[in-house]
Formats: structure tokens, sequence, C-alpha cells
């Protein structure tokens, strides 16, 4: 990152600009960005667009996103022909509805609706399994029809069997604004379905998230007691009891998992890498003990469970949840603004954002993304390119969580977030159009739904207003290529 800058800084001659530009390609490493980036400062800096494909053309791309990626690349320099061939050979090695849908989504890039349109009507017709057939209507809904996605969704419903299948595509629905007696009917169906302690615990927080009907959810943990046979049937049980009425729970009792299987899946930002344990390894990995012991305070009865909760954390990588009320000061943390240690502060905002991502209640994370956001610039690419994971599965986490509720609007702050931190890799990244499109039409459903929004765009939805200078600052720092001149504007008005 440091060389692509020096090659775009201004009254750097040519040739400097080709030295910079070689040696950030030596040290790409795998990381596609870097000879995108590449590409794009030769073409748009020294109009050189033989240097721009002799790049491209030593792209060895393997995953769809990555040939999505390379296409891109192509169609950015004018040369349809190749782009189309990247594609035509990624589709060619398709094994997925996922795959198909990465592709269509690459030709959608490139102009050729009608050709994304069959390989989306192939993936259609090969998914199976609930999450396949969201991301069918995620891609649906990006190619502009919003119907056939809902009809993707209640088809594929009929059709369901296994309650975790029905309870995905119930949450499905739920973000595609489904009705409250359509989600009502297909809770119902999986209890008609339900066999075992974790169906009648899966329908309990389902019905409790996007019906809000605690009652019906407790009677769905009183049909799970019934079936209890183990010890860990019936930790589970006090789990749920406790996320339903927002208990504390002792250590021992609270779970600790990865922060994968406390955000619930959905589909919303398909095709990112969407990973909330990628930043916080990172993270770990450089952590010193001695700022774990900077994130404690002194305990006058030597019981220092806020220091062994961190050490466990830092060690494992696994996060108790809900977070313990003696991590308070990961909250205080988050507001140092003097002579801030960015791994410190990014690493209690990022737990803090995994934790208002995972709980039944979000309690205001907005600021908190906009601050780690910050810390991650300041630790570099490594930082970035995990916020961009984390942010994508906060932004599928609140849809799929929350689309029912109030707080509906705190996925476009996670998606604000992942639009930054993504431009800030890859300003031309071909997938930032879609997601900043929709980010603008989907602020004005939201802003339609607030009962007492405030004027600023966006930033508006939220009550906690203390960083919306921060947002315009980062958004004023990253959004400078042409292509994101509509956000900036609106962020800035």
């Amino acid at each position: 990152m440091d060389l692509l800058r020096r090659a775009t800084s201004s009254g750097i001659g040519p040739a400097a600009v080709r030295v910079s530009l070689d040696a950030a390609l030596r040290a790409a490493d795998d990381r596609i960005w870097v000879p995108r980036n590449v590409a794009r400062i030769y073409r748009e800096a020294l109009g050189d667009l033989g240097a721009a494909r002799g790049v491209l053309r030593q792209l060895a791309p393997l995953t769809c996103v990555e040939w999505r990626l390379s296409a891109a690349a192509w169609v950015e320099l004018g040369d349809l022909t190749t782009a189309t061939a990247c594609l035509e050979r990624a589709a060619s090695n398709a094994r997925t509805a996922s795959d198909l849908c990465t592709i269509a989504m690459g030709y959608r890039d490139a102009g050729y609706l009608d050709e994304g349109r069959l390989l989306l009507q192939g993936a259609d017709a090969i998914a199976s399994r609930a999450f396949e057939c969201w991301t069918v209507a995620t891609t649906y809904d990006a190619f502009g029809d919003r119907p056939l996605a809902r009809a993707t969704l209640d088809r594929s419903l009929d059709d369901a069997i296994e309650v975790a299948e029905i309870v995905t595509l119930a949450h499905a629905l739920a973000a595609y604004d489904a009705d409250p007696a359509t989600l009502e009917g297909a809770l119902t169906s999986g209890e008609r379905r339900a066999s075992t302690v974790r169906d009648w615990l899966e329908l309990a927080i389902a019905r409790n998230l996007m019906l809000l009907d605690l009652e019906a959810a407790n009677r769905c943990v009183a049909q799970a007691s019934g079936l209890a046979t183990s010890p860990e049937h019936e930790r589970e049980i006090g789990a749920t009891r406790a996320q339903l009425y927002q208990l504390e729970l002792l250590d021992d009792e609270r779970p600790k998992l990865e922060p994968g299987k406390l955000l619930r899946s959905g589909s919303r930002t398909f095709g990112w890498d969407r990973d909330p344990a990628r930043l916080l390894g990172w993270l770990r990995a450089r952590l010193p003990r001695a700022t774990i012991d900077t994130l404690t305070r002194p305990s006058q009865f030597f019981v220092n469970d806020d220091l062994v909760a961190l050490l466990e954390i830092s060690k494992t990588g696994l996060v108790p949840h809900p977070l313990p009320a003696y991590l308070e000061l990961l909250r205080d943390v988050r507001w140092e603004q003097d002579a801030v240690d960015h791994l410190r502060r990014a690493f209690a905002c990022t737990l803090l954002c995994i934790e208002d991502a995972a709980i039944a209640i979000p309690g205001g994370n907005e600021p908190t993304i906009a601050i780690l956001l910050e810390s991650c610039l300041a630790l570099g690419p490594g930082a970035v390119d995990g916020a961009v994971a984390l942010f994508a599965a906060m932004a599928d986490a609140y849809d799929a969580t929350h689309s029912t509720t109030r707080v509906g609007y705190l996925v476009l702050f996670a998606e604000l977030g992942l639009v930054l931190a993504a431009a800030w890799l890859d300003p031309t990244d071909p997938r930032l159009e879609y997601l900043i499109s929709r980010l603008i039409e989907h602020e004005r459903r939201h802003r339609d739904r607030a009962t007492s929004p405030r004027p600023a765009w966006l930033l508006g939805l939220t009550i906690h207003a203390e960083r919306d200078p921060l947002w315009r600052s980062l958004a004023e720092q990253i959004l400078v290529h042409p292509r994101h001149a509509r956000l900036a504007k609106l962020l800035q008005a």
C-alpha cells in the first residue's frame, strides 16, 4: 500500500512511478487487489495500456471471486473479449449454485445481463440447500428482479423439511420484507417437524428475534426441556433462556464460541469474504501480553476475571457470549483519541462489534464501526482486509436477525464500513458499485421507517451522533475516486 500511494503521489515522475509499481507487484503475494491497483495506475496515471495488460496477464485466479475480479480489470481496460474469456473459463469450472451466482455477477459487471441471467437460472435449478437458495435470491435482487427473489424463497420454503433449513429460509424471508403471517406460518411448519432439543431452541430464538413473541419462544424452550437428556442439553437450554431474557450468566455457564458461530449467517453481502474471526485472529497474533494487561482494571480482591477472560480470548480466539460485564474497560478504550494504541483499540472494538452483531438487542454500535476502521487503516492492509471480512459478516448478521425490528438500519452502517474498507484497498472493485447503489436505495427505505431521523444522510438514522465527524473524515479520505463521488457527496452534505 505504501508503494501504491507513492506511485500516485504528486510530484513524482513517470520513471519513479514505474519503479514503485514494480516493487508493489513483487510484494503482492496472492493479494489480487495489488495487481488490480497497479494496472489501474498504469492506465489512469501513465496512460500505458500495454503495461496494464502485461500486469493482468500475470494473474492466476483460482476462485470464482478472483475470476470475477480479473474479468472486471479487463473490462476497465476496454478488453471485453479477454474479460469474457475469463468468465467463460470460470463458468466451465463452476460446480455449485454459489459459483454460478458469482460468475453471473461477473457477467453483470461486464454489461452482459442476458448471459448472467442464464447462469443465474442454472444456479436456481441446482440450488437445494436453504443457504444456496438465499444466495440465488440475493443474485436475482442484484439483477433488479426482487419479486423473483422472493418467489425463489417461497418455493424453497415449500420444499424444506429440516428445521434448520426452515429457520434459515424464515430469516431470508424476513430480510425480504415478508409479513408476520408468512413468518408465523414458516416457523409453525418448523414446529411440526421439530424432534430434537436443537430444533426447538432454534425455533425459540427465531420466534423471539423475528416475531418478538416471547410467549411462543418460551413454549419452544419448554418443548426442548422435555427432550433434554444430557448436561450439554441443559446448558444449551439455560443459555437460550438467558438470551431470551437478557440475563447475565455465570462464567462456567457462559458459552465460548468462535465468532463464526456467534454471528448468524446471511446472504446480503454475497460475493465478499465473510469471516468475523479473521480480524480478531490478525490482532491476536500481534497483541503483546503487556497490552492485554492495560485492558484490565486492578482488583482489590485478587480475582482477575477480566484478565483471565482476555487471555483466553487471545489464546483460543473463542469469545464469551454475552461479553461479561467486568470487561467494561473495552468500552472505554474505544473512545480514546490521544496517543492511541491502535492495536489495543482495534482489539477492543473488534470484540464489541462481534458482540453487538450477535446479541438479540444491539446496543448502538455504529460509532464503534468507524473507530475500528480508523484503527485498521492505521495498522495497514492486513487489518483492513480483516475489517472487510468482519463488516461483511456483521451486515449479514444484522440483515438476517433484525430486518423486522427498528434497528434494521444497523446493516447500513456495517455496509458503510465495508464500502470504506474495500474502497481503501481497491477503489475500482466491481462489487462496490452495486453495494453503494443498494446502500443509497435502502437508506431511503429505512428513513421512511424511522420515527424521528436527523437530516444527515444515513448518519441521521442513529441517535449516536458523536462519531459523525469521524465517518465524514474517513469518507473524505477514502472516497476520492470518481466512481464514489455520489456516495461521498451524500455523506458530506
